[in-house]
């Protein structure tokens, strides 16, 4: 190697340059290696093939050696039948050996004389002795096959060994200049990737946290809101001074803001987690608006009629529409106003328009990232996640949409939905009248102590006769005791299970006329909505809006 190529300008030997040279002859050497190797590996499957033609050779030798024995004593139909099956046996020999030269003339002999006795009506000893010899010969020729590729194997492990302990050489001669290099990348890859490592384990456990909190707030959490909304239902029919009636009404408004809340981030959630399937069918869009109008009594949300029916998922539609109303309710003047229209596509223009200060241009794509609420607005409370649901949700079901808005003009979010191609007249809509159960019994269950009492106390303002039971058995001891409810109310998860379909389907056996279930749970994994639907009972999510128990207890 010429000296002056490994030295720098003033004489000293250059590492980068030695290391360069040492490179390539390990590079070389590694050509050479990985050529040897690639036979190696050849040459091993070769030989591999080689013992599995042997084994399957000789296991058709020896069931068309069994075939012509049990025929030797056979007449008739057995010993044509143990001839058929020598033929086959044979049939599929002679496809192996003809695969190696090397065995032809040995598996033709023994082909030969396997047919002849089968031509023979009596076979010889001597006829199968000589059968055995060719077989013998047969299978030394084998052995002798599989033992040269084995030699040829191992020949190339012997040169492989040797170019392993060259390259062995080289590498030790290059790690003399290249370890210090070596030692500093590997420390910095070390140290990145324990920073990936760690990164990927606060992802891990966040996305584990967050999958602990649904599970825990799906349930749990709606339990004392359940309790609360409907406890304030029940002493809202008690107030009498207007004063009392005035504090009653903002408690009602702060429960209700802070139940939105709640469900609004559980539904960013399942959102972001994937957590939400869309299940597409046919329905009537008022009946998604008059919910949504429920939801907001004093007249908070004005709504025209509407006969338009659409194909999308009505649940994940409404979460949509209620989260564009909270928005308009917070942020725009208190009133939000519902509008339906026909879009250019021939579908539905869904829209909730309202009077507030409007929204400035550089704030119109930034409003539906989360987290994010605009200065300066009054009544600025909640999460800052109501949009961009709202556009998760657009997302998900293909729908379009839209916001036209300017300072001190109000605002205007629409969404572009199809159309069914069913279709049905509008018809205006009426007021529901106030509910009442006329003396009707009623079983409620449910395992906590608060929903239970809230429960009971709300039906029975509605005159409804409501016993209550905290489980299984005391519900099936009360319809012992001679208890025959014309309505069951029953929670999903009973004692940590989801016993209240079964439940409940077993409680109507035993009466004398089956009631009507209305299901209410506070789970709201997809498995258990779809659960839910195969059941063919109503249900309800917690917490339960009072407005909604009364309707579906009508």
């Amino acid at each position: 190697m010429p000296t002056r190529l490994l030295r720098s300008e003033d004489g000293v030997i250059r590492a980068d340059a030695i290391l360069a040279w040492a490179v390539l002859l390990v590079a070389l050497v590694i050509v050479a290696f990985s050529s040897v190797a690639v036979s190696e590996l050849t040459l091993h499957a070769r030989t591999l093939q080689t013992i599995s033609t042997a084994r399957a050779i000789r296991e058709e030798t020896l069931n068309f050696v069994i075939a012509l024995a049990e025929s030797e004593g056979a007449s008739g139909p057995a010993r044509t039948e143990a001839h058929a099956r020598a033929e086959t046996h044979l049939a599929r020999f002679a496809e192996l050996t003809a695969q190696n030269p090397a065995i032809v003339e040995d598996a033709a002999e023994i082909q030969a004389l396997a047919r002849q006795i089968m031509a023979t009506p009596r076979p010889t000893s001597a006829a199968f002795d000589d059968l055995r010899a060719a077989n013998r010969r047969l299978q030394g020729a084998l052995n002798a096959a599989i033992d040269a590729d084995r030699q040829g194997e191992d020949a190339a492990r012997t040169r492989l060994a040797v170019l392993a302990g060259v390259l062995s050489l080289l590498a030790l001669a290059g790690s003399a200049v290249a370890i210090i290099a070596a030692r500093r990348e590997r420390a910095q890859w070390r140290k990145l990737h324990a920073l990936s490592e760690a990164a990927a384990r606060a992802a891990a456990d966040a996305d584990l946290a967050k999958t602990r909190f649904l599970a825990v707030a799906s349930h749990d959490m709606r339990q004392p809101l359940h309790a609360l909304t409907l406890y304030i239902s029940a002493l809202e029919r008690r107030v009498q001074t207007d004063d009392a009636r005035d504090i009653l009404t903002k408690m009602d408004r702060a429960t209700q803001s802070m139940v939105g809340m709640f469900a609004t981030l559980l539904d960013l959630a399942r959102v972001q987690t994937g957590g939400v399937k869309p299940e597409l069918s046919d329905f009537a869009l008022q009946e998604v608006i008059d919910r949504v109008v429920a939801h907001n009594p004093g007249g908070t949300v004005t709504a025209a009629s509407t006969g338009a029916i659409l194909h999308s998922d009505a649940l994940l539609l409404e979460g949509a529409l209620r989260n564009l109303v909270a928005n308009a309710i917070r942020h725009g003047g208190g009133h939000a106003e519902i509008l339906v229209a026909d879009a250019e596509d021939g579908g539905v223009r869904l829209s909730v328009r309202d009077h507030g200060p409007g929204i400035a241009p550089a704030d119109q794509d930034r409003i539906f990232e989360e987290f994010v609420r605009l200065e300066g607005r009054a009544g600025a409370q909640g999460l800052g996640i109501g949009l961009s649901i709202v556009r998760r949700i657009a997302a998900l079901l293909g729908f379009r949409l839209a916001l036209v808005s300017a300072p001190n003009a109000g605002a205007t979010f629409s969404l572009v939905i199809p159309r069914s191609a069913i279709r049905a007249d509008a018809a205006p809509r009426q007021e529901a009248a106030p509910v009442s159960l006329g003396g009707a019994c009623v079983l409620a269950v449910d395992d906590d102590a608060f929903a239970r009492e809230a429960m009971t106390q709300v039906i029975a303002d509605m005159g409804g006769d409501v016993r209550a039971a905290n489980g299984a058995e005391e519900a099936e001891t009360i319809i012992a005791e001679g208890f025959q409810p014309a309505l069951i109310i029953m929670d999903l998860r009973l004692d940590d299970a989801l016993i209240g379909i079964e439940l409940a389907r077993r409680l109507n056996a035993s009466l004398s006329t089956p009631a009507r279930v209305i299901i209410v749970t506070g789970d709201t994994e997809p498995q258990t909505l779809a659960t839910l639907r195969a059941s063919g009972f109503p249900w309800l999510i917690k917490p339960v809006d009072p407005h909604a128990l009364a309707a579906a207890a009508a």
